[in-house]
């Protein structure tokens, strides 16, 4: 068999938060070494076998390697294209290092892929789920907590400088507030993946702005020069205070009052994060099947306050029913994960957590809850429920009738 060569590779799969970070991570490294010059980035959907083919056969510019990333051209490129760089790919000049980055899965019977799959690395970026997304968050908020505590230091330090330089005749007292660590414990960090999903885009904007509320500390005032002066001596810092004093004729001296670790506590959480929908709906859906008519009014309140259209919340209802149907049907085949997901199309993470589902409904109660949805969406586009743009409730209690009566 055939070595693999080492300059091509195929990034895919649905965590492209991951994916993009990996290839950030190259080119950051590439342009240390060769300089920017010698990367290229192309978009898949305009590309041509041609244009590739001139890119990849040109001579790098005063460096011996050249980074070309192509993006999304398995799923966007024109068909003949595709056939013409498979047809190239094993013969591209060594000076390459050719990556091709799909945030969709790409089509296992497409020529390119096959032919990738023989030729490149390939590599998976599967969302991550139960143990290994808590970690990630945990890393995440040390990261984030250090790098704000460091921005955070570097204003406090330029503020306690030029108040110096402005009071040199003056005995002065600067207070720095540090900014306290942040940390997240496992409970919390699993509350938070239970709330916002997969999706690490999402979640680091969630981490951050949690990292930022609670490690703000606003409390401990902050003495005045003025107020230090009158009395001729500067107050009492903390016991646990941090001294530099600067030998100059004004005895002016700086420290920065050490702050307890803050927790971002569950609390925080349930009032800051944005629930991601297709998660909320899963989590709806479940208790569903499990009677749970409070869980399952409260899961389609939050989503209402958190600013989705209700309509969008219905037609997300209706497409994870239709998913367990199907599924429903797929597993009295006896067909396994990998082939539901290939005979669906849907992400093989979707199919497994929707084949746990399944066990809680019946056969004959999927097709019930169908009809049901069925006569809300008809009754809706006929009239008989009304809806404007500032009113909602005759639709919105539509849907909660909807789940009282599932739930009984």
């Amino acid at each position: 068999m055939p070595q693999t060569p080492s300059n091509i590779f195929l990034f895919c799969g649905e965590d492209t938060y991951s994916a993009y970070q990996k290839s950030k991570h190259w080119r950051d490294q590439f342009e240390k070494k060769y300089g920017d010059i010698n990367i290229n980035i192309l978009d898949g959907g305009d590309l041509t076998a041609a244009q590739l083919n001139e890119v990849l056969n040109s001579v790098p510019f005063l460096s011996e390697k050249k980074l070309t990333i192509v993006n999304n051209f398995l799923d966007e490129g024109e068909d003949e294209n595709k056939k013409a760089v498979a047809e190239k790919l094993a013969n591209i000049p060594d000076h390459n290092i050719l990556v091709f980055i799909e945030e969709k899965k790409p089509d296992a019977r497409m020529t390119l892929y096959k032919k990738l799959k023989k030729v490149a690395q390939v590599e998976n970026f599967n969302f991550l789920v139960g143990a290994r997304l808590t970690q990630w968050i945990q890393k995440e908020v040390a990261q984030k907590s250090a790098k704000f505590g460091q921005s955070h230091g570097h204003a406090q330090d330029g503020q306690a400088q030029a108040q110096g330089s402005a009071n040199q005749n003056q005995p002065s007292l600067v207070q720095t507030q540090a900014r306290p660590q942040v940390t997240i414990g496992l409970k919390e960090a699993q509350l938070l993946a239970e709330i916002v999903g997969p999706n690490l885009w999402q979640m680091k904007q969630e981490v951050e702005k949690l990292v930022l509320y609670c490690g703000s500390d606003n409390s401990a005032p902050t003495p005045s020069a003025n107020s230090a002066t009158s009395a001729n001596l500067a107050p009492a810092p903390p016991a646990n205070a941090s001294f530099t004093v600067a030998a100059t004729p004004a005895h002016s001296a700086s420290f920065a009052s050490a702050t307890a670790p803050a927790a971002i506590t569950a609390e925080a959480i349930q009032k800051l994060a944005n629930p991601n929908l297709s998660v909320s709906i899963f989590k709806f859906t479940d208790y569903i099947g499990q009677k749970k008519a409070k869980e399952s009014l409260r899961t389609f309140y939050t989503l209402l306050e958190g600013g989705e259209p209700i309509m969008k919340i219905f037609a997300m209802i209706i497409r994870q029913f239709r998913i367990l149907i199907q599924i429903d049907d797929c597993l009295k085949r006896k067909m396994n994960k990998n082939a539901i997901a290939a005979k669906m199309k849907e992400n093989p993470y979707v199919i497994e957590a929707s084949m746990g589902q399944c066990r809680n409904f019946t056969t004959q109660k999927l097709d019930a809850i169908y009809r049901l949805l069925l006569k809300i969406d008809t009754d809706f586009k006929s009239g008989k429920i009304k809806m404007t743009a500032g009113d909602i409730s005759e639709f919105r209690l539509t849907l909660e009738k909807f789940i009282v009566e599932l739930c009984r």
